[in-house]
This record gives C-alpha cells, structure tokens and sequence, in this order.
C-alpha cells in the first residue's frame, strides 16, 4: 500500500478481481466483514461488548471519507452521528462535537466519554437499524427453499429485504452479528414472480430464483400483503442495478453535511425510519405472525359454505348453536359419545364459555382446523411449542401438543411415539427435521384418529357437498318480506322499495362497526380533485426562506371542494382522528394551541405580508380541529412525480383531521378559531405559488387559489 493509497482503490481493485458470477454487493459486504476479522482482536479490551463493537464498526464505514487510509470520519460527519446519538433517547452528554476528523479509535473514545455504556448500547441499535441495515421490509412469513434440488419443510422465517440482498433467520436478532450467513443476493438472473400454484394454508406466495443457484418460496398472509413484499423485492432490484442504497443516494447527492437540503434530506431519512419502527411497534399483530384472514375473491364463497354448515345445524334459525342442537348434528354424524366427550368438543368450539357457538366461533374453528389437514396443525403447533426458534423441543412441549388435540391419549402413548420419533438422536429433545419426517409414527401410535377427528371429518364431508346456492335461496327467502317491500304514494306509484336481493345476513355476534360497515360490493369513492401535470417544487437551500411551485401557464387557478369524510381524506394519508383507537409515534415534542385566523388573513397576511399563498410539508404530524362553523377550506395534496394532486376540504366542526407527516397542505385558506397540534423542531418546506407566464420567457406570477362558491 502506498502513502497515498485510498480505501475506494483498495475496494476497487478487489472488486476488478472477482468472480463475476459474485455481485459487488456480496464482495463489499464480505470486504468488511474481512476487515474485522483482521482488527477484531485489537478491540477485544474495549469497555463494549465486542457485538456492539461491531455495529459502531458497520456505523463508521457508512460515513468514513473512503479517500483516506487508514479510514477517517470528518469531523462535519462525526458532529452529525454524535447527535443522532444524543437524540435518540435523551441520552446524557458531556461533550457531543468533536474537535477533528476521528478515526475508528478515536470514535470508540469520543463516545465512551461522552455517554454512559448503556446509553451506547441502546442508541447504538437504534443508528445501526436505520444506517446499516436499511431495511426495506422486513416481518415474519413462511419459507420454503431449495437447495442441491430438494425442497425444504414450509418453516417460519424472519425475512429482511434489504437494498440487493434477502437475508432469512429463524430469529431476528442474528441480523446484527458478523456470523449471520443466511443471505441471498440479487443479480441480473433473479427472477421474483408470484406463484398461484404453491400455497401454504391458502396464503400467496412469491417465487425468488436465480438458475441453477437458489430458490424459495416465500407464503404472505393476504393479497395486498404480497403486492407490499413483491414492491419491496423490486425495490431491492433496482438497487443492486444501480448499485446504490438509500443512504448512499442522499450522501452521495449532498456531499457538504452543512447544508440546508442535507441536513433536511437527511433527518427526514432518520425520522422516517423512527415513525415506521414505532408503526411496527404498535401494531396489534405482527404481519404473518398468525395463520391471516384471507381477502382474495374465493373467500366470499368460503365463508358462505361454512354458514351453509352452521345453519343446516342451527335448526330455530336463532343464529346460533345450544348444546341440544350439537348433540342433534353429532348424532346425525354417527358419533356415539358421552356427555362429557360432546360438552369437550362444544367447549372447544364455544371460545367464549357462554354456552352458545356464535357464526364467528364456527367460523374460526372451521379455519384454524376443518380447512387444514391434521398434519399440518401438528407441524404448526410444533413452530409455535419451539418459542426460541432452535428448532427442537422436549418430551413436555411434545406431550403438550398431542394432548391438547387428544385428551385421551395415555401418557405411555405419548412417550413412547415421542422416543421412536427420537430414535437415533437426542433422546431427551425432539428435532424439528425429526418430527416432520416421520409424522407417519403420529399415525402409527393411533395420535390422530378419535372422536374428535371424525367430527371433523365430517364436517369437511358437508363443507365439500355444501351448495352455496341453496343457501342463498334459504337466506331471500328468510328476508324475502325486505325484498318484496313496497310503499305506495296518495297517487298509488311506487315512493320507497327494497333491492330485488339481500347485501348480506348477519346471524347474532360481536363485529366490529368498521366491519359493519364495510360494503365490499361497493367500488371505492374518490374525493372531487384537481390534476395538474408539469408541476415543479422548488425547496429552498436557505433555512426559514421560503421556496416556490411552479405551475404550467393554463391553470386558472381553480381547486375543486370537498366534503372530507374518512374515505375521501384517506386518498391523501390522510384522516379523522375523533374514536379512533389506533395509535401515532410522535418524533418531536408538540404543542397543541387554539389558533384564530381573522376574516382577512388570507388578502392581509398571506397575499401581503408573507409575498403569497403557497403549500407546505414537514417532518412532524399534526392536528387540525376546527372550533367555529365557518372554518374556511383546508387544502390537501399529494405529488406524483410532477403531477399534483389537489383538493380543497371542508372539514366539520369539532372533527380532528390528522395529517401526517410529509404530507402536502395549506392552511392560508382557514377563517375562525382551530385547535392545532404542531412543532417547532423540524424544517418546513414552504414554497411560495408561482404560475410561468405565457409568452414572457422563463418569467413567473404569482397567485392565489380559488373555489367554486
């Protein structure tokens, strides 16, 4: 190496040397993980565990100036890291910025005297998640892979996606060591498409395959699921075409960290990742954590042949079924039982315990066990016993799975299956490979049929013969007095009938009024709108100044209004917060304050004093409620490449409107007083209204939206 050799030449002439059938991103990665390799030993005194050691290790490459060796962090960038470190949980600080360019070493020192070692740790996750990882999508979902032409069990995976690269674990956290080795690359010859022919548990899958190299299978709960993943896949092609990530693209773009777009791009990068983590945070159910509600067209018939199923039993037509109409339909199954075997499969259908199955017990129950054969529940139910993900279980776990489908079974039954399914290995715990190929011996210690069993069966039996159309007819003609409704006017027409056919039956049951009230027959409404092609923001570079939009000649002006309901807002991201139980993650500290826009803020303020109308979009979310009845119009956007999207919204009285972050909008068109919630610690991208002005060049106007009265 000579004295003035650089990182990127090192890196450049290791990559001009490779094996092409090796992409570069796989060469980089194995690069650095090389690199450690060789200086590991020499942080091995560090106060940090030498894990931690190895994410500010990861860290530092994605900031160090790669002109320089031995690698050196300017001290612009150093400033910057330092108060990402600072501002991630209000970690305490003596000094945060540095007085030089640091070296890896002279990083590990600023930090350890500048923070305590738990703080280190925590915020140290917190940057590694956001600049190292880069994660596309990530979620829990079923794999299948192929290798040396043999297909793999289904098993659950956590699946990262992230820029040229799919990295599988059974567990999440092996995504920060340097030992992690499940990854798969991108390249020219990867094909991702989805697959109607393989399906796990009637979920959809994705086909990701290079020739004769890899392939898997990865099974996603629902269809709008799959087209999120299949986006994020493409995502993560266009990098490794590009060779570049996210990151890469907003560095390489703003070399100098002092700028004003840098700093905005750059924060609003950090941000992002901090409200998309706290969405994950707060959801109230893992994406495919669970067997998921399907939403493709089957389901509709699905589910009316399991009510077919349900009201052939439910013989009072009620809506739901008492012990004496069980034990009628298990007696019409040819099942001799005792009354303790009946109340034991009731029990298990009635989740509740109130002593009714209600449709959506059946329901649930039909799912999770009519629709999937006997032993695809076991092997589920050995994924669920395995709670650690090593992919064995013992002798307790296993007798817990089997007697809780069959509570008769004697325990010897139970060991002695258990140590056959053992035979040859550790005889005190069970191996995931070991349980699934040889589920026969399930079959062979008698672990599958029993009253239960045939009751199942049986059920299926009717599921199969059900006619769908029969159940219609039974359903018209239970409502048919609704159908046939007529109400004649003084002049003997027809003033009010009811529809030929019935939307939907609801037998008695808890539902959620979202769900009420979701009419999947109808097609989805879109707000009134304005459209305009060619438009052009233009941020500013100068902090607190404003920037402009430039629109083409011929717009006039004109914006369309709106009445803004849930699903008008929603077009935009945007929604009314008043009864809605779901939660936000706020980055910055807010204010929520009563603001009093007077009659003429718009021609003496807005037009005069601030030199025009124009839009804005910030990092932080905020409320809008407004407290008066003439309220003025609230104006929502969203930008489509140059196209804008526009409307101006009139929002009722005393109902919230949540907008979120980044989202574009105006509020130089209110009147009265608004309760609002904002922020003062994030940029706001403002830009003033320009029109170009036919026939004077490059010159530009002005303006001011207008509405239809």
């Amino acid at each position: 190496m000579t004295e003035n050799a650089k990182f990127s030449q090192l890196k450049e002439f290791i990559l001009t040397k490779r094996n092409k059938e090796i992409t570069k991103r796989e060469i980089r990665d194995n690069i650095e993980k090389g690199c450690w390799e060789i200086c590991r030993n020499f942080y091995s005194k560090c106060p940090f565990r030498l894990s931690e050691v190895y994410k500010l290790w990861r860290i530092f490459n994605r900031v160090a100036d790669e002109e320089t060796y031995p690698l050196v962090m300017k001290k612009p960038y150093a400033d910057w890291i330092m108060e990402k470190f600072v501002s991630i949980a209000d970690l305490p600080k003596k000094k945060t910025n540095s007085d030089r360019d640091l070296t890896f070493q002279d990083f590990l020192s600023t930090l350890q005297h500048s923070f305590s070692i738990n703080s280190i740790v925590s915020a140290t996750k917190e940057v590694h998640d956001w600049l190292v990882k880069e994660s596309i999508r990530a979620g829990w979902v079923y794999v299948k892979i192929k290798r040396r032409g043999n297909w793999s069990f289904w098993a659950r995976h956590w699946v990262n996606i992230a820029p040229g690269k799919i990295q599988f674990s059974k567990r999440k956290s092996e995504f920060s060591t340097v030992k992690f080795k499940s990854v798969f690359y991108l390249s020219e010859d990867t094909l991702i498409q989805k697959d109607g022919s393989k399906r796990i548990n009637r979920m959809h899958a994705i086909r990701i395959s290079n020739f004769q190299v890899f392939e898997c299978l990865i099974a996603i709960g629902n269809r709008n699921g799959m087209e999120l993943w299949l986006d994020s896949l493409e995502k993560s092609m266009k990098h490794y075409f590009e060779d570049t990530t996210p990151i890469q693209i907003i560095f390489s773009e703003h070399t100098d960290t002092l700028a004003a777009p840098c700093l905005f791009k750059r924060e609003e990068s950090f941000m992002q990742y901090k409200i998309e983590k706290e969405k994950r945070k707060n959801s109230k159910r893992e994406e495919s954590s669970k067997l998921p509600e399907i939403d493709n067209d089957s389901v509709s018939t699905e589910k009316e042949k399991i009510k077919a199923v349900f009201l052939d039993y439910d013989k009072d037509g009620n809506g739901f079924l008492d012990k004496k109409e069980f034990e009628v339909a298990l007696k019409e199954f040819g099942l001799k039982l005792s009354e303790a075997q009946s109340s034991n499969i009731f029990n298990t259908i009635d989740a509740d315990g109130n002593g009714k199955i209600m449709f959506n017990e059946f329901y649930d129950y039909f799912l999770e066990n009519i629709l999937r054969d006997e032993k695809s529940v076991f092997c589920n139910a050995f994924t669920e016993a395995d709670k650690d993900g090593r992919g064995v279980i013992n002798f307790k776990a296993f007798s817990e799975i089997v007697r809780a489908r069959h509570d008769s079974t004697s325990l010897d039954q139970v060991l002695a299956c258990f140590d056959k399914l053992c035979d040859g290995g550790n005889e005190e715990l069970l191996m995931s490979k070991d349980f699934m190929q040889n589920l026969a011996i399930l079959d062979e210690f008698g672990l599958f049929p029993n009253s239960m069993g045939i009751f199942e069966t049986q059920l299926k039996s009717r599921f199969d013969t059900c006619n769908t159309n029969e159940l219609r007819d039974k359903i018209q003609k239970r409502w048919d007095k609704f159908a046939s409704f007529r109400r004649p006017g003084e002049n003997g027409k027809i003033a009010m009938s009811g529809g030929t056919d019935i939307v939907d039956d609801l037998v008695p049951g808890e539902y959620s009024l979202q769900d009420l009230a979701k009419f999947h027959d109808l097609p989805t409404i879109l707000p009134k709108r304005t459209i305009l092609k060619g438009v052009l923001w233009k941020s500013s570079n100068i902090p607190n100044t404003s920037g402009y939009l430039v629109f083409p000649s011929e717009f006039s002006g004109h914006l369309e209004v709106e009445t803004a309901t849930n699903d008008f807002l929603a077009y935009y991201g945007c929604k009314f917060a008043n009864n809605r139980s779901e939660k936000v993650y706020l980055p910055y500290r807010h204010a929520i304050q009563d603001f009093t826009y007077e009659n003429d803020y718009l021609t003496n303020y807005v037009e005069k004093q601030n030199k025009g109308s124009g839009l804005e979009r910030h990092a932080f979310c905020h409320l809008d409620c407004p407290l008066d009845d003439d309220s003025g119009l609230f104006i929502i956007g969203k930008l489509i490449k140059d196209e804008l999207h526009i409307t101006a919204f009139r929002i009722p009285t005393r109902h919230t409107l949540y907008v979120p972050e980044n989202c574009i909008h105006s509020n130089d068109y209110l009147r009265g007083t608004w309760r609002t919630m904002l922020s003062d610690e994030s940029n706001v991208d403002h830009v003033h209204l320009k029109r170009r002005c036919e026939g004077k060049g490059e010159g530009l106007e002005s303006f001011t939206f207008h509405f239809a009265t």
